[in-house]
């Protein structure tokens, strides 16, 4: 804890600053994060298929996309995978995720649980079109039903800004613990309760 009254009032002001900081990343954050155009929604059935055209209109446009499947019985997963494809239907890059559904019995009764969804944010470098390429490797036939996307345009990249205001907001906390808190005292509180 700082006793003089202007360097606590100074480490108290940079708190503050870093705080309003913080704010503005994370509001910031907030904008970039909120579809900024029309949505494309489709479905594609389990032995695969293909969903576009995406017209990307700038470089470094932001996409969220997401993928769901429901599936039919407990004890069974699925993979679902997808490629993103340019133009000529060339694949770029693939991503995917294993859903899966169980159910069970312990001391407390019946359980279930499930992993049917994910989302994925992509950044495509240059405009143009693209398209999207899905399909479903499963444990058994029939497993799964037809694969549900929905792709949104994002107005742009809301990690960096995110971050920096978690940091900004750490930082502050730190700043303001330093100049108003004794941790000497914060520790006997700590040691008598």
């Amino acid at each position: 804890m700082i006793d003089d009254p202007v360097k606590k009032a100074e480490h108290n002001k940079i708190a503050m600053i870093l705080l309003g900081f913080a704010a503005l990343c994370l509001f910031t954050s907030l904008i970039l994060n909120m579809n900024s155009g029309k949505s494309l929604k489709s479905s594609v059935q389990t032995s695969g298929g293909m969903i576009g055209p995406i017209e990307v209109k700038k470089d470094y446009s932001v996409y969220s996309i997401s993928v769901r499947q429901t599936l039919n019985e407990y004890g069974v997963w699925s993979f679902v995978s997808g490629d993103v494809l340019d133009s000529n239907k060339e694949y770029l890059f693939g991503f995917g995720k294993e859903f899966w559904s169980e159910t069970g019995y312990d001391s407390d009764g019946r359980w279930s649980e499930a992993e049917t969804s994910y989302d994925i944010k992509i950044t495509f470098p240059k405009k143009g079109t693209y398209y999207l390429r899905f399909n479903a490797e499963m444990s058994k036939q029939n497993a799964g039903r037809e694969i549900m996307v929905t792709v949104k345009p994002k107005r742009g990249s809301s990690l960096a800004h995110l971050v920096l205001g978690i940091l900004s907001v750490l930082a502050a906390a730190i700043v303001w613990s330093r100049a108003n808190v004794s941790w000497g005292d914060l520790v006997e509180d700590i040691i008598d309760a």
